[in-house]
């Protein structure tokens, strides 16, 4: 007989393991109650197993009540289990091989044991497997050793995940230092927040990163960490581009068995938060300096209509002290008649309805009625239902009722003044007296008001009064200095007249308008023409004076300097002109002159310059001139026509006139030159008399 394990050679034979012990039963069963797993013998009878043997273990760990010998398999355990021992054992029966497994056990008072279990097969002399063999070793305290270590290792690996997942995937900068202050890690946060990546950080000092007056207290801090403490502090450091940032740092010890391993750091870029305080705190100091110093009383309305608090304005305006606020309902400031509107509007206020700028009238202490520019705002916070704003506006009601009687005087005046007098609001008129209707020949007001002046403005002239009243309105400050333009009205025949608009910024009924004054200066413009022609023309023959001649005659020089072209100056004088006018009067004389200029005017192109030098002199400036040929021919024509026979007074006058000649550039590069040498070319051309000559 022999018993099949799973060690090749590790098993003796049963049958020299029995002569061994003598085949002394007892002593077997002796063996297998001292040691300490539990040792079943089964028999195998049919398609179940028979116990033939339990050590004293196997028999204290089961606990069965009844006798367990002669029993099988499936009368001592559940259903369940025995179906699952039964296969096992069939395996081992059937294979001839030894068969592992685990189980669990109910052992005494339910308390379940895990055993690692062997079935082995004991064979015959005769090949049969008759009897199996199973041992059962309770191994509860291995696994359960084992399963609370993978438990750990796993709630471990899972913190580890957490603490990893916490520093990768936080928005704020997370960062290890070692116990120099020099960074071990840092996450993606705290690249992003200081500018700089993860190699030009990991290793260096964190004080590097310290502005420099901040160096003493942050160590400080260091320190108090590395003595286990948490210390929360903030510092100023610098990002990569320059910029400066406040950040509030957080650094945590990290203890492990009671070991300072190294220190954890959470560091907030509290920049902005900083600021915003700052400008927080500067609006609430600059609302504190208008609560206290504005000149409009300001004060939290209560739900139930009482003044909760006032600013020093409000006070000084109802003359009351704070304590008398305080103690006192708000109604007492309403006058008797307004009591009804004072619950009205406490509803408008609780509907969340503002009410802004009425005029009320309100009694201070004294008993005295001021006239007030009242709003008020719903807050619904609390108590408090609503900010209430007064301005007193007594001395303005009072100016206004004293500018109305003002106006009315100024009105009856206005509609009498002999200028003409408009007032404007966005071009149209709102207003014209008596003289405006006269100006623009108009039978009525109705004609005029209402319109826009545009309408009444010629159309050359119009773009320029348009921006001329724009300019006015964007002074916007009334009372500001009138401005004037020069314009034309078209008058209701048709006719143009010639204008001086003044205008200026005026308030008119609380509006800014633009009040104007016109003045007819269609004389004075006809007269200031007539002088400007005086001043560049002869006032006998109307040709250009010496002084136009000149300044044209230089514009002339530059435009021929520029196109390669020639001038001609033409200096001229009738021969006989001295005797005429003396032997036939002046007046005859003055009448040849004219004529004499006239035909000098037709021969002349349009182009041409001609001028009276004085007495019986006149220039002609021939322009773009290409060919001296083209100069030669005009004089002959010119020699040709002032020596026709004239008819004055009923009486035929024959004169001849003499022409000196210059030419530009070859004569000269001045008026003055060329002038001249026509000159020296006229006396040089009078000495033979009626004929022309070239300088």
């Amino acid at each position: 007989m022999k018993v099949i394990g799973n060690e090749k050679g590790a098993m003796l034979l049963m049958k020299e393991f029995l002569q061994e012990i003598g085949q002394d039963k007892h002593a077997l069963m002796s063996m297998f109650d001292s040691i300490d797993d539990l040792v079943f013998l089964l028999k195998v009878d049919g398609n179940s197993f028979r116990y033939v043997y339990i050590n004293k273990k196997g028999k204290r760990i089961l606990d069965y009540p009844g006798e367990i010998i002669g029993r099988k398999i499936e009368d001592i355990v559940s259903r369940r289990m025995a179906h699952s021992l039964l296969e096992k054992y069939q395996q081992a029966f059937n294979t001839q091989k030894a068969v592992y497994f685990e189980e669990t056990i109910t052992g005494k008072n339910g308390v379940p044991m895990i055993g690692e279990t062997s079935i082995n097969p004991i064979i015959t002399e005769r090949d049969k497997c008759e009897y199996l063999l199973s041992i059962v070793r309770d191994v509860t305290d291995r696994r359960t050793h084992e399963f609370q270590l993978k438990t750990t290792q796993r709630r471990l690996v899972r913190n580890q995940k957490r603490i990893e997942s916490l520093f990768k995937h936080n928005h704020e900068a997370v960062f290890e230092l070692d116990l120099q202050g020099n960074f071990i890690s840092i996450n993606d946060a705290g690249e992003r927040l200081i500018g700089y990546n993860e190699d030009e950080i990991i290793g260096r000092s964190s004080f590097s990163f310290v502005k420099e007056e901040d160096r003493n207290r942050v160590e400080t801090n260091f320190a108090n960490v590395l003595n286990g403490q948490t210390r929360d502090y903030e510092i100023r450091t610098y990002h990569k581009s320059g910029r400066q940032l406040l950040l509030h740092i957080r650094n945590i010890p990290i203890i492990v068995d009671e070991s300072l391993e190294g220190i954890f750091g959470i560091a907030s870029d509290i920049t902005v938060k900083r600021e915003m305080e700052k400008e927080l705190e500067r609006i609430k100091n600059e609302l504190q300096l208008v609560w206290d110093n504005t000149s409009d009383g300001i004060f939290l309305l209560s739900q139930k209509g009482r003044i909760l608090t006032a600013n020093p304005s409000f006070l000084n305006m109802f003359r009351y002290s704070a304590e008398e606020l305080r103690n006192i309902a708000s109604p007492f400031i309403f006058p008797p008649h307004d009591m009804t509107n004072q619950q009205v509007f406490l509803e408008r206020l609780r509907s969340e309805k503002e009410i802004l700028e009425i005029e009320v009238q309100r009694f201070t202490k004294t008993g005295k009625v001021l006239d007030i520019l009242a709003s008020y705002r719903p807050i619904n916070e609390g108590d408090i239902l609503a900010v209430g704003m007064y301005k007193d506006i007594t001395e303005r009601k009072k100016m206004e009722r004293q500018l109305e009687e003002s106006e009315k005087r100024y009105r009856k005046i206005v509609d009498l003044s002999p200028e003409a007098i408009m007032i404007l609001k966005r071009r149209k008129i709102l207003y014209v007296n008596q003289t405006g209707e006269e100006l623009l020949q108009q039978s009525h007001k109705d004609y005029i008001v209402n319109h826009f002046i545009t309408d009444f403005i010629h159309k050359e002239d119009q773009g320029k009064a348009e921006q001329f009243l724009s300019d006015i309105e964007e002074q916007m400050v009334e009372d500001s200095e009138s401005d004037t333009i020069t314009i034309r009205f078209i008058r209701h025949d048709g006719k143009a007249i010639h204008t001086e608009l003044t205008a200026a910024l005026v308030e008119n009924g609380g509006d800014k308008v633009i009040q104007t004054i016109i003045r007819d200066i269609s004389e004075r413009i006809e007269h200031e023409k007539h002088l400007s022609y005086l001043a560049y023309h002869d006032p006998l023959t109307g040709l250009l004076n010496r002084r136009a001649f000149n300044d044209q005659f230089k514009d002339s020089i530059m435009e021929a300097n520029r196109n390669n072209q020639i001038l001609a100056v033409f200096y001229l004088d009738m021969d006989n002109f001295k005797e005429i006018n003396d032997k036939l009067g002046h007046d005859v004389g003055d009448q040849l002159l004219k004529e004499f200029a006239n035909r000098l005017e037709r021969t002349v192109r349009g182009k041409d310059l001609l001028c009276r030098v004085g007495g019986d002199e006149f220039l002609i400036l021939l322009k773009n001139i290409t060919d001296k040929k083209d100069v030669i021919d005009i004089a002959s024509r010119l020699h040709e026509i002032v020596q026709k026979p004239y008819e004055i007074s009923g009486k035929k006058i024959q004169v001849t006139s003499s022409f000196g000649i210059s030419l530009y550039p070859d004569d000269g590069t001045t008026p003055r030159r060329l002038i001249h040498h026509a000159d020296v070319a006229l006396y040089r051309a009078k000495k033979e008399r009626n004929n022309y000559s070239f300088y």
